[in-house]
């Protein structure tokens, strides 16, 4: 696991110093910089949920505004992306296949790209891992607790991008 992150940070780290803010990229840090209450005010009447634009105004606040700081959130998702898909495979169906798909979806060209978008698309990916884990988890043993978090996370992912109400609606259907 730790190959598999040094090597996902260094694949995807590398690249930050040449990429520049495009599209909708500079909607998320122009209103992720202003307050809490600006923010809370222009997602009310917006079709962005909030959770992404929240995280990135923490972290604009501790790390900036340049295109690296803003784009390597994204990057970090990413990173925990890999390595939930590997904890997802090795504890749900097996060693090989935890290793096979976080390498696979390392090297996506897709996720690539949307491992250095300023959106929220790494985050939503990040999430639907970890709501995976611990839903299949939750199917093993029907902890109380296990149902809490995942609660709180499908709650946190449902508020972070809209299409995730399909995802959490699909694992419903199978509890």
């Amino acid at each position: 696991i730790i190959l598999l992150i040094a090597l996902s940070l260094v694949y995807k780290w590398n690249i930050l110093d040449s990429l520049t803010i495009y599209g909708d990229e500079a909607f998320s840090v122009y209103h992720a910089q202003g307050s809490l209450s600006d923010l809370a005010h222009l997602l009310m009447n917006d079709r962005n949920p909030p959770v992404y634009f929240v995280l990135l105004h923490f972290w604009i606040l501790c790390f900036g505004i340049s295109v690296k700081a803003v784009k390597a959130l994204s990057v970090l998702f990413s990173v925990g992306t890999v390595i939930m898909l590997y904890l997802l495979g090795r504890r749900h169906l097996g060693l090989l296949t935890g290793i096979f798909a976080s390498l696979f979806f390392l090297f996506s060209d897709i996720h690539f790209d949307i491992s250095h978008e300023v959106r929220s698309h790494a985050l939503v990916l990040l999430l639907v891992c970890v709501s995976s884990f611990i839903h299949l988890s939750w199917l093993e043993k029907k902890s109380k607790t296990l149902a809490v978090v995942l609660g709180v996370v499908n709650a946190l992912l449902m508020l972070t991008h809209y299409i995730a109400f399909f995802f959490v609606f699909g694992q419903f259907t199978r509890s």
